[in-house]
């Protein structure tokens, strides 16, 4: 939108993302970026997570955390249900996954 009234604007071309592990580059350049190549800057080495604790008992939040571990992504699903913008619940769960991640602690 700002290239299609601003055509002087000098553009920025960013090929490198340090946010994205190495696995996601090939699908976001594919996605995003088909005409410009474009790198991940960390490699799966970079991105370990290691807790303090092990979880004691098995809860939504440790089974997220669990895969973020070992995938470096985790993801926690909600029942499906027609929502508002503002929904409670996912606030609620994202708030429940940081506290525990917080509780368990990192090493």
């Amino acid at each position: 939108m700002a290239l299609a009234h601003n055509s002087d604007l000098l553009r920025h071309e960013l090929p490198v993302s340090w946010r994205l592990p190495e696995m996601a580059a090939p699908l976001v350049q594919r996605a995003f970026y088909p005409f410009h190549s474009f790198i991940s800057g960390t490699e799966a080495a970079d991105r370990v997570l290691t807790y303090g604790t092990a979880p004691h008992r098995a809860t939504p939040s440790d089974a997220v955390l669990a895969c973020a571990a070992g995938s470096g992504w985790g993801l926690r699903e909600l029942p499906a249900r027609h929502t508002l913008d503002d929904d409670p619940e996912v606030a609620e769960a994202l708030a429940e996954t940081a506290a525990r991640l917080l509780e368990r602690g990192r090493w």
